[in-house]
């Protein structure tokens, strides 16, 4: 079966770091889109140093595309995608420790 050009590192990587963002957008407009702009709920996350509670949430839909791609027998993909999950877990890992 020929995986085509969706078994891909790269590929995964991008969907890996672009879900969590669509995440924590789609947080805000669902939860707090009548109070303050996107950047602004950044904003007030980062004074109240929540930002990685944020993140830790965001990054849950990776799991989702890490099994998919995993069942799909894409490899490659899912290796993408878990390497762009530690990086997010790093940066919330970080985002922990300095508050």
């Amino acid at each position: 079966m020929q995986k085509g050009w969706t078994d891909n590192q790269l590929i995964g990587l991008i969907t890996g770091i672009l879900v969590p963002l669509l995440m924590a957008y789609l947080i805000y407009y669902f939860r707090f889109s009548g109070r303050d702009s996107f950047s602004g709920i950044i904003e007030e996350l980062v004074k109240l140093k929540s930002l990685g509670k944020l993140l830790s949430v965001s990054v849950v839909p990776n799991l989702i595309f890490f099994f998919l791609s995993l069942s799909a027998n894409k490899e490659k993909t899912a290796r993408g995608l878990l390497g762009a999950t530690i990086l997010w877990g790093i940066t919330a890992g970080i985002l922990f420790i300095i508050r």
